[in-house]
């Protein structure tokens, strides 16, 4: 009698402590996921002139470079935008614009998310351009985004820096691309790359 009732409290201790694991891995395998957006009416067209464009940053000197991460040659380059809707009351226009860059392909995030030199057998070696906001100072880093934690929730958001631009009918974005030594020492060469960009608003 005393062994039956050993042999039951096992059994009991057992079912007791599968059941503490079913509810452990049901709370560690779920969870819930939560979605937000805003929808906003399209308020702005690229000019057709600036849709693609090319600039041509010049040429620097090597001895322009004095350490890793110093730049030259700033040079500005501006996207005109035409038929903007300007916010009236009561509708759900957006007010500010700006042109979110990125591409997957030449963005460096090793090197603080500059450009990467395209240019090939040619190229300068540890250069590449980085971009700026109008004022040459605030850098933008395309594609960069942090982790926002709301209460439970962490969620990736646009980090790269960019300025939104109040929108009027016709706004200009302007922007400043320079040469970014990637190492103390550069090399000479050709120097080239690409971006995409499309508007953003808010």
């Amino acid at each position: 009698m005393i062994q039956m009732k050993k042999q039951l409290l096992s059994a009991a201790l057992v079912a007791a402590f599968s059941s503490a694991l079913a509810i452990n891995a049901n709370a560690a395998t779920k969870g819930t996921i939560n979605f937000k957006g805003k929808i906003v009416e399209q308020t702005c067209i690229v000019d057709n002139n600036n849709a693609n464009q090319t600039i041509d940053l010049g040429k620097a000197p090597k001895n322009a470079f004095t350490a890793k991460e110093s730049t030259a040659n700033a040079t500005r380059f501006t996207i005109h935008l035409k038929n903007c809707t300007v916010r009236s009351a009561g509708t759900n226009t957006a007010t500010k614009v700006k042109a979110g860059f990125s591409s997957v392909a030449n963005v460096d995030t090793t090197e603080k998310y500059t450009l990467k030199n395209t240019a090939g057998a040619n190229k300068a070696n540890n250069v590449n351009i980085r971009l700026f906001n109008e004022d040459g100072v605030n850098a933008i880093s395309p594609m960069k985004t942090t982790v926002k934690q709301v209460g439970n929730i962490a969620t990736q958001v646009d980090d790269d820096g960019a300025e939104f631009k109040t929108i009027t009918t016709t706004p200009d974005l302007t922007y400043i691309a320079k040469f970014y030594a990637t190492n103390a020492t550069v090399d000479a060469g050709e120097v080239q790359s690409s971006v995409d960009f499309e508007l953003v608003y808010e």
